[in-house]
């Protein structure tokens, strides 16, 4: 309200004569600004930061243990399964080489097999003098 002629309380009479019509209307904005956190509050949701990427720090660490485990068993696994064909192709190559030369001594050396006796009449085994692994024997 305008002030006129000392009295607040009349109502300002407007003619179109000699005024004019204001063209725009002042308004004023209310801008408020937040207060920054406070210290201590600071320092709570700092320590909570870090107190969460420190658990999770142990979680991933403790799962990486655990998978670097159970590779370590896996890895182990297939070495005893090559293990085990290992051994299975050499328990064969050791049964041929027998053979091998058990057929060597008594095709090539002349040795007998024992129990197979052709002129004993006793029916003990005589390798003529010799055993299998070459050494003379008692008998003759």
């Amino acid at each position: 309200m305008a002030y006129t002629r000392g009295n607040l309380a009349v109502k300002e009479k407007t003619s179109g004569r000699g005024q004019a019509l204001p063209k725009y209307k002042e308004t004023t904005k209310v801008v408020t600004r937040r207060a920054p956190l406070p210290v201590g509050e600071k320092l709570l949701y700092i320590c909570t930061v870090i107190f969460c990427v420190v658990i999770a720090s142990l979680l991933i660490w403790q799962n990486a243990a655990v998978y670097n485990l159970k590779y370590q068993v896996h890895q182990i696994d297939k070495e005893i399964i090559q293990a085990k064909q290992d051994m299975s192709d050499l328990e064969v190559k050791k049964q041929q080489l027998e053979q091998g030369v058990r057929d060597y001594a008594i095709n090539v050396l002349g040795y007998e097999q024992p129990g197979i006796r052709e002129n004993d009449p006793n029916g003990s085994a005589s390798t003529g003098g010799k055993d299998i692994s070459g050494t003379k024997t008692a008998r003759n």
